[in-house]
Formats: structure tokens, C-alpha cells, sequence
């Protein structure tokens, strides 16, 4: 009996206490409907990064080479060597006596007298005959000489060992020498204008203008 009314006291207790709590009251239609609902916050839209365009890279123009012009190689003009028209050589030895020379041809120094040699005072374009000196063919020593300027023997310095001196006779024939020695004399030494018991052409210039300056003198022997 005692459990019974106790539990019978103890659940008139829990329900008293469940009575005196006011009941929650639901929200009225009008509050729900004055309230306003939060706007919902758009999402951002990603805006997509434009992807740059690639400017293509301009191609350099090449700079035209320059074409080289040549240089026009110079022609070089050979000065003209005179030379005999014809060539009628006989052999000094084979003359029969002195005969007159009237041109001198050095061809590798480009000495040519067309004016002959003469026995009469120096002229410009000529080569004289020194006075009581032999012609080729009277076995003895030729001597001639001129000035040394252009047309006459002024090349004579050119002149060296083994060249040919071509004597033009009188006659129409040619003789030969050949140069055996270049000799730089005093200009008062005069042994070399000596006659000579042997065939020999002596060529004389001189080497400055002034009188007392030295000879260039040529000896030649005639070609056997």
C-alpha cells in the first residue's frame, strides 16, 4: 500500500510540475509573414582571365649584301722595245774593212738611235762617233757615246753584262755585241778611248751635269 501511494504521490508531483510551465506558442501567420526572408547572397560568377593573344614577332627584313664590284685590275701597257724591220746579221770578222754605223739598238733597256751616229758635234737624239776611233770591222776599238736623256742613253745605266748591242751598218747588214763589263771612270780618264788591237765597241754617257762628274762606260765584244 505504501509503494503504491507513493508512486501515486510522485506522479502527481511530475504532472503539477508539467502544468505551471506556459506552453510555447507557435508564431502567428502575421509575424511570419512581415518578417522578410534574407536575400541569399549571389555567388560571384568567375570572370574567365582572357588568355593574350600572341603577337607574332615581326621577321627582320635581311639587309641586302652589297655586292662587291671589282676592281679592274689595270692592264699593264708594255713599253714597246723597238726592234730592227729586218735582221741581216753578218759577223764583224767577216767585214772587209771599217764600215759606218747609223743606228744603235739596245732592245732589253730600250735604247734605240734611229737617227744613226754621226761625226759632227753632239745632238740630242743621236750618238757620236769620237774622232780617230775605229768602225766595226777595223779591228780595233769603236767608241761612241751621247747624252744621257730620253732618246739617246739615258737607259744606258740599265745596261748590264751579257746584254746585245745591235750596231746597224751603213751597208744594211747587222752586227753584234755583247756586253762583258759597266764601268764608272773618272771624267778625265780617257784610256778607254784608246785604239785596241782587237774588235770592241766602247758606249759612253755621262752621270750628271756637271763636267767633272764621272763616266758610265760600256765595253763590248762582237758575237762569234
Amino acid at each position: 500500500m505504501r509503494r503504491s501511494l507513493g508512486a501515486l504521490m510522485l506522479a502527481a508531483a511530475l504532472l503539477g510540475g508539467c502544468a505551471s510551465e506556459p506552453a510555447a506558442q507557435a508564431p502567428s501567420a502575421q509575424a511570419a509573414a512581415t518578417t522578410p526572408a534574407p536575400t541569399p547572397t549571389p555567388t560571384p560568377t568567375a570572370v574567365p582571365t582572357p588568355t593574350p593573344t600572341a603577337v607574332p614577332t615581326p621577321t627582320p627584313t635581311p639587309t641586302p649584301t652589297p655586292t662587291a664590284v671589282p676592281t679592274p685590275t689595270p692592264t699593264a701597257v708594255p713599253t714597246p722595245k723597238p726592234t730592227p724591220v729586218s735582221y741581216t746579221y753578218v759577223r764583224v770578222s767577216s767585214l772587209r774593212g771599217p764600215v759606218r754605223v747609223d743606228r744603235i739598238v739596245i732592245s732589253r733597256v730600250g735604247i734605240s738611235l734611229p737617227n744613226g751616229v754621226i761625226d759632227a758635234p753632239i745632238y740630242e737624239r743621236v750618238a757620236y762617233h769620237y774622232p780617230g776611233t775605229s768602225w766595226p770591222g777595223g779591228h780595233s776599238n769603236t767608241y761612241l757615246y751621247g747624252h744621257a736623256r730620253a732618246g739617246t742613253f739615258l737607259n744606258l745605266k740599265y745596261v748590264r753584262a751579257g746584254d746585245i748591242v745591235l750596231l746597224h751598218l751603213v751597208t744594211g747588214s747587222w752586227v753584234r755585241y755583247k756586253v762583258t763589263s759597266v764601268r764608272r771612270v773618272r771624267w778625265n780618264d780617257g784610256r778607254l778611248m784608246l785604239l785596241t788591237s782587237t774588235e770592241r765597241l766602247t758606249l759612253q754617257t755621262c752621270t750628271s751635269y756637271y763636267k767633272t762628274a764621272d763616266k758610265l762606260v760600256i765595253l763590248a765584244v762582237p758575237v762569234a
